[in-house]
This record gives C-alpha cells, structure tokens and sequence, in this order.
C-alpha cells in the first residue's frame, strides 16, 4: 500500500441570496502553499479551509485528515465538525 498526502484547499463564497456556498476544492504542493492560497481567499471576503489529507492514491481511501488552518467566513455546518 503506497501512502501520499494531499494538501487541499475547500474555498466557500457568498451567493447572490447571502449564503455561504462550496466552491471547488484545489490541490496545493505543500502544507504553507495550501494555508497562503486559503488565507488569500478568505481576504476576498470568503471563506476557506486548508486539509492534509493522507491515503491510498491506488485505492483512494484516506487514514488520515488534519486541518491546517481555518480562515474567514464558513457556514455553521463546517465549523461544527
């Protein structure tokens, strides 16, 4: 079993209605060029989240997630988790 870890941004931005909505996720190379992007995002008025997530690139099952840092505005349901 080959073990990799992905560094991940999950962006979130106001509707048109107000609400906080998903927005496509983004791989980064490292863990500081994931937290710098997701710290961008969030200055645009957003929100994001920057994960390290390590699995099984054959597979694609994940052991293992760390969140890297949490920046902005992000719905209820997020932070809750």
């Amino acid at each position: 079993m080959a073990v990799a870890t992905w560094f991940v941004v999950q962006p979130f931005e106001w509707s048109k209605k107000g609400r906080m909505i998903q927005c496509d996720a983004r791989e980064w190379q490292s863990a500081e060029a994931a937290c710098r992007e997701a710290l961008r995002l969030a200055a645009r008025g957003g929100g994001a989240v920057a994960v390290a997530r390590t699995g099984d690139p054959e597979t694609g099952e994940f052991t293992e997630s760390v969140v890297l840092g949490v920046y902005g505005s992000l719905p209820d349901e997020i932070l809750q988790t």
